[in-house]
């Protein structure tokens, strides 16, 4: 528990950081690009939310269904084609989205892509940020701590339940 945290539970913000992942068909093969950073991609390749960033936004629904006065921004870090992830958050009930756009299509390491969602959120003021537990891609599950270091907030890793309770 953040006893030391004071949120109006009234007029909570939250950020959900979410990515675009390669939507991947389990019976295909895989290629590595050329310059063996990422796996290839070309114009059929498919893209979707990662799942465990859906799993984030599902749970700040939970929260703002609790609490109706909390808003929900999405933010992700992609280029042009990852707007589909923000449109997607917010057909399931996010207010807001951000896009950090970026015309790098491969592999972007943590701490970059940290560096880039602190400037954009760091004079926001949000209570709380989530996201999910990794990417589908990288699995490294770096992001999100990074980011609540670089913004000074508290962190918790791999959250599987979470209770807001209002001790006023």
């Amino acid at each position: 528990m953040l006893k030391d945290q004071i949120i109006d539970l009234n007029n909570m913000k939250i950020l959900v950081c979410v990515k675009e992942v390669p939507d991947i068909d389990p019976e295909v093969e895989l290629s590595i690009d050329s310059e063996n950073a990422w796996i290839e991609i070309d114009d059929q390749s498919r893209f979707a939310m990662n799942r465990y960033d859906e799993y984030a936004v599902e749970e700040a629904i939970r929260i703002q269904e609790a609490m109706p006065d909390t808003t929900i921004d999405v933010v992700t870090v992609g280029p042009e084609r990852s707007h589909m992830v923000i449109r997607r958050a917010m057909g399931m009930g996010a207010d807001h989205g951000i896009h950090v756009i970026t015309d790098h299509t491969g592999f972007i390491s943590p701490n970059v892509v940290s560096s880039w969602l602190a400037q954009v959120t760091e004079n926001r003021n949000y209570d709380l940020i989530l996201t999910g537990v990794m990417s589908e891609d990288a699995q490294q599950g770096q992001t999100g701590v990074m980011l609540a270091e670089r913004l000074s907030m508290p962190w918790a890793t791999s959250v599987i339940k979470q209770e807001i309770v209002d001790e006023s």
